[in-house]
């Protein structure tokens, strides 16, 4: 109303004041299944901006991680978003839905096993001492591999076939794989088994020769296993008197465990 009373004789030209970055939106990131391997890198895709001024070039990189390494279903991954182009800095990036966090799986990773079998000295029973070992660990993982197995029969012999049995998986780290296979034979030796033997003389009435009965008994025989030890002896000279050195020799083993064992 008053205008007209005045007259502008100068003013400033300019003067300050802020563009504040507009904020936008991401969405809609997903996070790919992975097989375990050790790690929580996750591979994520899918983001979109919302609230982009048309024309303007501002794009979007999107990296995930595990919350951890371990094997399971569902499992929560954590998002982190990055903008970048010629008009990046011109926004400010809020979350939505799916924009800072996703869910996936990690499946256990399958892995190979052998199992192998000790050597033993005969004990009369078919038990092996068997080894299990894995294929295809995670490098520094723990994971150990349970197994038994019998030989096929208790006889010594070399290179015994040994059935094994493939257990559980173990460790700290046991989780995160599947056991997919194993051998289920292997083979083993099975060694005589070293015994002593005593050879004893029996008395006997002057007949005019040197020759003596003997009796050999075998000391480490498996109870219930049967082995004899042949002998045989001679006096050292054909007279009548007592305590007589009579000189004995062992004989072959014999009987039907005679094999498991050798004389020492």
């Amino acid at each position: 109303a008053d205008a007209g009373n005045y007259t502008l004789t100068s003013s400033n030209t300019t003067t300050t004041a802020d563009i504040s970055t507009k904020a936008i939106a991401v969405s809609g990131i997903t996070a790919q299944n992975k097989t375990y391997d050790g790690n929580t890198s996750a591979t994520v895709s899918g983001g979109i901006l919302s609230g982009v001024i048309n024309g303007d070039t501002v794009n979007l990189a999107s990296s995930g991680s595990f919350t951890d390494k371990n094997a399971g279903t569902g499992k929560t991954v954590n998002i982190s978003n990055t903008l970048s182009g010629t008009d990046a800095n011109n926004y400010t990036l809020i979350v939505s839905s799916g924009g800072n966090t996703a869910t996936a799986d990690i499946t256990a990773k399958g892995i190979t096993g052998t199992i192998t079998a000790s050597n033993k000295v005969y004990d009369g029973n078919t038990t092996a001492t068997t080894n299990g070992s894995l294929s295809g660990l995670i490098a520094g993982d723990t994971v150990n591999l349970a197994s038994s197995g019998t030989f096929t029969d208790k006889n010594a012999a070399t290179g015994k076939t040994v059935n094994v049995v493939a257990g559980a998986l173990s460790g700290t780290d046991a989780n995160n794989y599947t056991l997919t296979s194993t051998n289920t034979t292997t083979t083993a030796d099975i060694t005589a088994k070293g015994i002593t033997g005593t050879i004893t003389a029996d008395n006997k009435v002057y007949d005019g020769t040197k020759s003596a009965t003997t009796n050999g008994a075998l000391n480490g025989l498996i109870a219930g296993d049967t082995v004899i030890l042949a002998s045989s002896g001679s006096f050292t000279d054909k007279n009548a008197a007592t305590g007589k050195t009579v000189n004995v020799v062992a004989g072959t083993l014999s009987g039907a465990d005679a094999g498991n064992y050798t004389l020492t």
